[in-house]
């Protein structure tokens, strides 16, 4: 994140003026990964997988074509639309965040139904994967944010440009958010229906 920052304002700030907030978050992250267990971890989630993946043959669907996806499809829809208004009416870092995961279920439902009709559903998976990680990018400069609070040095100056570029990645992710979600649950449903039955 820091370096993304500082990519972002290359013209406009000197590397070096920053240096040492880059050294001590090189040094944090260094005694994190020395604390961290990461072979324990990834033990336990290969063995959460495993189990996950057996219980697969006791799902039961119904339904059959859309029908079968149609309600998440439609349900991940609307919690996306009224997540960005949330993040929009009361602008947090949990607001935004929580957008994100939406925006991200609407990703990953873009890419399921992609067969559909490719051309159309492949523009809107690279905007709800677009719009995912720019609300991503706004969390982390959130988070580094917090990392940073109470410490001397540079960090106010640094502080601005994160302000900056957060605000620059609300803008943005407005404008996409708002054609992602243009249009109400219950119509696009029925479109990407039309769609299935058409394929």
């Amino acid at each position: 994140t820091y370096d993304n920052m500082l990519g972002r304002f290359a013209g406009e700030v000197a590397r070096a003026h920053f240096a040492p907030i880059r050294r001590a978050l090189t040094l944090h992250a260094r005694a994190v990964h020395e604390r961290d267990d990461l072979a324990s971890r990834l033990a336990v989630f290969r063995e959460r997988m495993l189990e996950a993946r057996e219980r697969v043959e006791d799902w039961h669907i119904e339904d059959d074509g859309f029908e079968a996806v149609r309600d998440g499809f439609m349900r991940a829809y609307r919690s996306g639309r009224k997540a960005m208004a949330a993040a929009y009416a009361e602008p947090s870092e949990e607001s935004f965040h929580e957008w994100r995961k939406h925006a991200k279920y609407h990703w990953y439902h873009t890419r399921l139904l992609e067969p559909v009709w490719k051309s159309e559903m492949r523009a809107r998976r690279h905007a709800a994967k677009h719009l995912s990680v720019m609300l991503g990018d706004h969390h982390d400069i959130s988070t580094l944010k917090t990392h940073l609070a109470g410490r001397n040095g540079r960090v106010s100056d640094f502080n601005a440009l994160m302000d900056r570029r957060g605000a620059e990645l609300a803008a943005g992710a407005r404008i996409l958010g708002e054609r992602l979600y243009a249009a109400k649950p219950k119509a696009i449903a029925a479109e990407v229906a039309g769609w299935w039955q058409a394929r």
